[in-house]
């Protein structure tokens, strides 16, 4: 399962694997816990297979929008990924705590929305 790496000093042993998806926050007590909206991936092969990785970022264009599982600290939570036109396609996205319910369906609602602004 994917691992949310947050992007802050706690966490940069672990950055070096981790791959950033632009446009794409952590959200609710999640944004809390780690302490800070900016986060990478680790543990993302299985899940996106094939996706092309830029230094530091992957590829949007290689990663299909939907809804991902994922963990923070052996904790459950949901990466909701969208395509949205902006001077072309580019993704936006939230993660949330499975039972942040707030956070969670707010996530939800702009994942079904396709939101431009987050």
């Amino acid at each position: 399962m994917m691992k949310i790496i947050p992007h802050v000093e706690k966490f940069e042993a672990e950055y070096e694997n981790a791959k950033h998806i632009p446009f794409t926050y952590l959200h609710g007590k999640l944004e809390e816990d780690a302490g800070y909206d900016i986060f990478s991936l680790s543990c993302y092969e299985d899940v996106f297979v094939g996706a092309k990785t830029i230094s530091t970022s992957f590829d949007e264009s290689s990663i299909a929008q939907g809804i991902y599982p994922c963990t923070f600290n052996d904790k459950e939570c949901t990466l909701f990924l969208w395509d949205v036109e902006e001077c072309g396609i580019i993704k936006k996205g939230l993660v949330a705590y499975n039972d942040d319910l707030s956070a969670f369906e707010y996530a939800k609602k702009c994942y079904e929305n396709k939101e431009r602004f987050i």
